[in-house]
């Protein structure tokens, strides 16, 4: 009499599923996006640009010199030094303000960091994101755009 292979079943359990989707969001959570030409031989120090409002949250990062954000959780960015580019919105349920870019001079080895507050609330969409140079507290303040090319999502 032959023995039957009953197919194994894996039971995923609530529990399981949870700890996998945590694993799943938390793996990218202090991911580092770095610009591949920095990994060239004789390249320059990396700039550090560092998002500080959360990836979650009413503030989004769009664009990083005109190329959609990376996919993922990211919020840290290591780029080339020299000019850059930032867009970031605002994000409120139905309301959607104008998005702002950021315009800054990157130097080798510097951190930089992104930032953006609400001034008030609920439709009246007061709201201001700049890049602030960490060492030296530099500040480069967000222009509203004019939803031009360098802008759609």
């Amino acid at each position: 009499m032959q023995a039957q292979n009953k197919p194994t079943r894996l039971l995923i359990t609530p529990h399981i599923t949870a700890a996998l989707i945590a694993i799943l969001l938390c793996s990218g959570c202090a991911s580092t996006h770095r610009d591949k030409a920095l990994d060239a031989p004789g390249a320059p120090a990396a700039a550090v640009v560092i998002q500080k409002f959360g990836t979650i949250s009413d503030f989004i990062l769009y664009k990083i010199d005109d190329h959609n954000r990376p996919v993922g959780f990211a919020k840290r960015f290591e780029l080339l030094p020299g000019k850059h580019s930032l867009v970031v919105g605002l994000n409120e349920g139905l309301y959607r303000a104008e998005k702002m870019r950021i315009e800054f001079q990157a130097k080798a080895g510097e951190t930089y960091e992104i930032n953006a507050e609400m001034k008030s609330k609920i439709f009246s969409g007061t709201w201001h994101a700049w890049v602030t140079e960490v060492s030296t507290g530099n500040r480069f303040d967000g222009v509203i755009t004019n939803r031009s090319k360098h802008d759609a999502s």
